[in-house]
Parts: C-alpha cells; structure tokens; sequence
C-alpha cells in the first residue's frame, strides 16, 4: 500500500481538563487536583504522578475521574509516550464519552500513533458535538493529510485559519497539503507568512525545504534545508529533501551523502531510498542502486508515481 506523506504535520498541543472537584474532601486531595490539573507548577511527572494517586484512591466519581485520566494522559503525551496516553484518553471516553477536550486529546495521540483512521472518527465526533471547538478543524486536517485526502485538509486548514488567523503552525500545515498537491506558490506564501511572525519556526523552514526540492527550485531548496538543519539536526526528513535537490541538480556524490545520512536515521524512508537508488545508478552503481529502489518499492507500492512527480526516475 502506498505510505502516508513523508512531510509530517507538527503534533498538537493537547488539552488539560482544568475543571473538578469545586470543594475537594480534604486539603491533600486539593492539593492534588491542583497537581493533577497542571497547576501550582506541575511539570509533567508531577500531573502523572498526582493524577495516578486520584485514580489509585477509587473514591472520584465518574463526573471526575475522568478529568484524572484526561490529564495524565496529556502529561503521558508530553513525554511522547502515545500508547500510554491512549490507554488514559480510552479510559476517560469510557467515563465521559461525550468529552470534547478527552475526544480531541484521543485524536490527536491516534494522528501521533499513525492510527489515521481512528483519529479521523474521533475528530468527526468532536467536531459533530462542538463545530467552535479552537483544535478541532486543524486536527482534523493532519488526519486527512496523512491519509492524502489533500483538498479536505485545505479545506479544514482554511476553517481553522478563520478561526485563528495568521496562527503560524496552521499556516505550515496548510503549507505542507498545498505542496501536496503542487500548489508551489501558494506553499511558499504559507511558510512564508508562518516566518515573518516566528523567524526560526523548524517546521516552516522544513516545509520550504521540502517543497521546493520536490517541486519547486532545487537550487533554493539548498540554503533553505540547510537552515532547516541547524535547527533540527537529526530529521531525516530534511537530509532527504536536500539530497533530492542535489540529485535534481546532478550532483550526485553529495546527493548520495544526504541520503546515506537520512537513512542512518531512518532506514526505511522510501522516498529517500528511492533517490539514493537513483543518484546509485547515476553514479554507475547498478546493482546497489536497483538493490535500493526494489527495497523502496517493497515499502510503498506507488513510490515510482510519487518520485516522477519530483522529476526523479531511475
């Protein structure tokens, strides 16, 4: 099957519950709803730990235990551990099924966990109950890019922009779906407009990276993906794109050097895999550059369709 978009779609800020109990039993249990929401300073050890002792004691009705589960699983997720913060969000819905804040939450850890399917359901029902809901179009929009439905992620990307204008990461998604599907100028005016308001935004700069080495100026995309790089240096995602630029250019060793660095990080990248078959063969490495495009092509089924689109065939 064909894989998702290799250009990811920064994650989410998920959402505490900041309601519960208006008079708690005790000044300890006070002290720990404050802890459990967040509050008083509560790094994310902290919320987890003051979170996990409210569900431990069994004594919280349903009405707010759910606000425990919700909470540690945010805290769960700023760790980036998705799975146990699922495990929290499933347990709040079951609670709370009707939670806008535990559904978004959800929806978002599925999108982190590549669950785009499931994420998608949660954000339909999200924004079913709540059409206002401040995340709710932008989180449904990273579930429709990575499932490639591109023309609905624009869509709810253009929504959430009416709902929070000029917000820069919303700017940088739309960015990324419009490139997507080709559309070069109109993703560059979206990163651009996401980097006069935050000048070292990554993402921005990975965006127009990317799409200028698959689609747009190769030779731009160079100065660009290399501020891309001293801003996160260990994304494979940037080491590839500069390398498709350099193969779109014919410099090819240096090409190759990009894509043996993105594939250290990241060994079943395809499209990097399939480019550095390409820049292989080039260089006259035939049995090594076939190796690397049949190994691409056992990872994404239309990774040829997709790398002709970036004017790269072997």
């Amino acid at each position: 099957m064909g894989r998702e978009p290799w250009l990811r779609l920064a994650a989410l800020v998920l959402l505490l519950d900041t309601g519960g109990p208006a008079l708690a039993e005790t000044a300890g249990r006070a002290q720990l709803w404050q802890l459990c929401r967040g509050q008083d300073g509560a790094d994310a050890d902290k919320t987890i730990e003051s979170c996990s002792a409210i569900i431990d004691a069994g004594d919280e009705p349903p009405e707010q235990l759910w606000r425990a589960y919700n909470n540690r699983g945010v805290a769960l997720a700023r760790q980036d551990d998705h799975e146990g913060a699922l495990e929290d969000f499933d347990e709040a819905l079951k609670l709370a099924p009707d939670s806008a804040v535990a559904l978004f939450n959800r929806g978002s850890s599925l999108v982190e966990l590549g669950l785009y399917e499931a994420a998608l359901d949660d954000l339909e029902k999200l924004l079913a109950l709540a059409p206002l809901h401040p995340g709710g179009h932008n989180g449904r929009g990273r579930a429709l890019y990575h499932l490639k439905r591109y023309d609905e992620a624009v869509a709810d990307f253009d929504e959430a922009l009416r709902e929070r204008p000029g917000d820069p990461q919303i700017l940088v998604n739309r960015g990324n779906a419009l490139g997507a599907r080709g559309e070069v100028a109109r993703a560059e005016a979206d990163y651009d407009q996401a980097l006069k308001q935050e000048p070292e935004l990554a993402s921005a700069w990975r965006g127009r990276c990317w799409v200028h080495a698959t689609r747009g100026d190769a030779a731009a995309a160079l100065p660009e993906c290399d501020k891309a790089q001293a801003l996160e240096p260990r994304e494979p995602l940037i080491l590839a794109s500069r390398g498709i630029a350099r193969l779109r250019l014919g410099e090819i060793q240096p090409a190759i050097g990009d894509l043996d660095a993105a594939l250290a990080l990241n060994e079943e990248h395809a499209a990097a895999l399939f480019a550095r078959g390409v820049a292989r063969l080039r260089s006259g490495d035939i049995e090594g550059g076939n190796e690397d495009i049949d190994t691409a092509r056992d990872l994404q089924d239309d990774i040829d369709a997709e790398m002709a689109r970036y004017g790269v065939r072997p």
